[in-house]
């Protein structure tokens, strides 16, 4: 009886410690197969005193199963029948296992495997909980953008199978088995939460060893990242400004490959320099990665060019000198965007050829000649032409026919003005009488009028003739003496007006066309400053020190007088912010400076009224003139430029 009881102690026992079933229905390929039989290899991560295998096959038939330890040893496993085989190991080690089924009635070989532990004597208590290795190292899944990663560093868990599924509709977004480290999985628009299963693909067999994982789908940094709104460069690094919201890493790659210039930052406003080291195309991405390496890109594509455009002049113009108003660059450019001529945008022809027309001034002229392409590379010829001052030839006939004038004017000025200088002499003196034999009567009847003395016969004509020629001289004479002290009387007269009253100028450039032509003659007033001070819009005469040292004598226009601030905006003058209205300018033509003038005291800036050839304050390395240099105000000229020809 005692036996009895001993014996229903121990079946209580038994059947009170149930072993939990693990099954796993995996249909994927096994890690050997071959016609009739099939490898399942999983691994156990501890050791047990005993292990229960079940096999169960899909297929009624004939089989054999064996089951290996990690030591190599094999536990043959016996059939319950067609479709069910069973075996327990003792002193089951942790480690990788395999059990192998073989058929000689079927071809495909399916099957789940049950384990559990089982009792070594009949007073053991079972444990039924078996862990099936399952963990892989360095596991790591995260979004980049609108993709799943999943990554792990485990070296030795062999292939991965993983499983993606939308867990609002049940769906199979992606499922797949990966023989390298990286998995990825794009998630399809409107997806809001997923699951994410992963298993070694030596333990996919086993039940439990499937982990799971659940994610919401939702990538979007509080962060804005702004890129240079140019798509071609020079330079070997662009700025990125980042606009963090919230602290963040970023993480940057270059043409695919890390910058390694990613960062942490908190929360704030940064500008990030990002390398660009290869020439042609070079796709960028800045990364804004959360605490959770979900990262959101924001992407940039910049072309790197460091080829300056091609640029060569038809002449060598650089240090020419020349007595014309303009010249004309020519030249060819290739491989560039924009070509400018001092400034002005130039549009040459399809095959690079073009020709821009200059106006030059008096002294030196520098001209600009850029080319530039959308990456800002340039190549630039500064050239320096200076102006020389025109000598015009005088047709010879004009000459003659202006000397053929003078002369009429002395002379009328003589038969006019000299009788009145004389007309207080004697009349004697005044007056000479000619004689000859014709008119010998008439003059013995005038000698009679006149009371002469009576001529005697005895004398005759040789008497009259010898009277007669002594008055002519004595009145000759009278008449050079008073010629002289006229003329002495106006030259003296003549260089006191020029020399303190008026100046007289010679216009030889056309920097002050249209009021003043080239070869007129100016008549200025030396003394319209004596006693007032220079205004606007005077035309003055000044002295000024050239380029090469040279004081000359210069005719302009004031335009600015002390204190007044001078600026040029969009080709007009403004003084003191007021736009100047200036009626004797052409229309058409502009007046272009890009500094700023305060005139000082005791100084005026003066400009030419061609502006676009005049060499004025807007140039001088002095732009002022001192009150003191000016010699003249212009009060008219005497327009002799149509007796010369260019």
């Amino acid at each position: 009886m005692i036996k009895t009881k001993r014996n229903k102690k121990q079946t209580f026992l038994l059947k009170s410690m149930t072993y939990t079933t693990f099954a796993v229905i995996f249909m994927c390929s096994p890690l050997k197969t071959e016609a009739g039989q099939k490898d399942y290899p999983f691994e156990i991560d501890k050791n047990y005193e005993a292990c229960k295998f079940e096999i169960d096959v899909d297929t009624p038939g004939e089989y054999t199963a064996t089951v290996k330890d990690p030591n190599g040893n094999e536990t043959q496993c016996s059939a319950i029948d067609d479709t069910q085989m069973t075996c327990t190991v003792k002193n089951a080690k942790a480690g990788e296992w395999t059990v192998h089924i073989e058929s000689d009635t079927v071809d495909d070989v399916k099957a789940v495997i049950h384990m559990s532990t089982a009792s070594t004597k009949e007073t053991d208590i079972v444990d039924n909980n078996i862990s099936v290795g399952k963990d892989i190292a360095g596991l790591k899944m995260y979004f980049v953008d609108d993709t799943f990663v999943t990554e792990w560093t485990d070296e030795n868990c062999g292939s991965v199978n993983l499983k993606v599924v939308n867990l609002d509709t049940s769906e199979t977004i992606g499922s797949e088995t990966v023989s390298g480290k990286k998995y990825t999985c794009d998630i399809p628009s409107g997806v809001k939460n997923i699951s994410v299963s992963v298993v070694p693909s030596t333990s996919a067999n086993i039940d439990g060893a499937v982990l799971t994982y659940t994610y919401t789908v939702d990538n979007h940094p509080n962060a804005e990242v702004t890129f240079p709104s140019a798509v071609k460069t020079n330079q070997d690094v662009i700025k990125a400004e980042v606009k963090l919201n919230q602290p963040y890493s970023t993480y940057i790659t270059v043409n695919g490959a890390d910058a390694g210039i990613g960062e942490q930052y908190g929360a704030g406003t940064y500008q990030i320099d990002i390398p660009v080291s290869q020439d042609g195309t070079n796709d960028i991405a800045v990364y804004i990665v959360d605490d959770k390496g979900n990262m959101r890109s924001f992407p940039y594509t910049v072309i790197k060019d460091t080829v300056p455009p091609t640029l060569k002049l038809q002449e060598a113009y650089d240090g020419l000198t020349t007595d014309q108003d303009s010249i004309t660059i020519k030249g060819f450019v290739s491989n560039y965007d924009m070509l400018a001529v001092n400034g002005e945008t130039v549009e040459p022809a399809t095959d690079g050829y073009f020709e821009f027309g200059c106006k030059l001034h008096d002294g030196s002229n520098e001209i600009k000649v850029v080319a530039s392409d959308d990456a800002g590379n340039q190549t630039e010829y500064s050239i320096a032409i200076t102006q020389s001052k025109r000598v015009k030839s005088v047709d010879p006939v004009v000459m003659a026919t202006i000397v053929a004038l003078i002369a009429g004017v002395i002379l009328l000025f003589a038969k006019k003005i000299l009788p009145l200088f004389h007309k207080n002499q004697p009349e004697s003196e005044n007056k000479t009488d000619s004689f000859t034999p014709d008119t010998l009567d008439l003059n013995i009847v005038e000698q009679k009028k006149r009371k002469l003395p009576k001529i005697e016969k005895k004398n005759g004509f040789g008497e009259i003739m010898k009277r007669q020629r002594k008055e002519k001289g004595r009145t000759t004479k009278n008449v050079l003496n008073g010629n002289l002290i006229f003329y002495i009387f106006c030259f003296c007269a003549a260089v006191a007006v020029f020399t303190f009253i008026l100046h007289v100028g010679y216009i030889s450039s056309d920097s002050m066309e249209p009021t003043l032509l080239v070869h007129d003659i100016t008549i200025n007033n030396r003394l319209a400053y004596v006693a007032h001070k220079p205004e606007r819009g005077d035309m003055i005469s000044f002295k000024h020190v050239n380029d090469e040292g040279k004081t000359e004598v210069y005719g302009k226009r004031v335009i600015g007088v002390a204190g007044d601030e001078i600026r040029f905006v969009d080709g007009y003058v403004y003084i003191n912010g007021e736009k100047s209205v200036e009626e004797y300018i052409e229309k058409d033509v502009e007046t272009n400076c890009i500094r700023t003038f305060t005139v000082p005291e005791g100084t005026v800036f003066v400009l030419g009224d061609n502006r676009e050839v005049s060499y004025d304050s807007r140039y001088w390395e002095e732009p002022y003139v001192q009150c003191s240099d000016i010699i003249s105000k212009y009060m008219f000229s005497i327009p002799i430029h149509v007796f010369f020809s260019k």
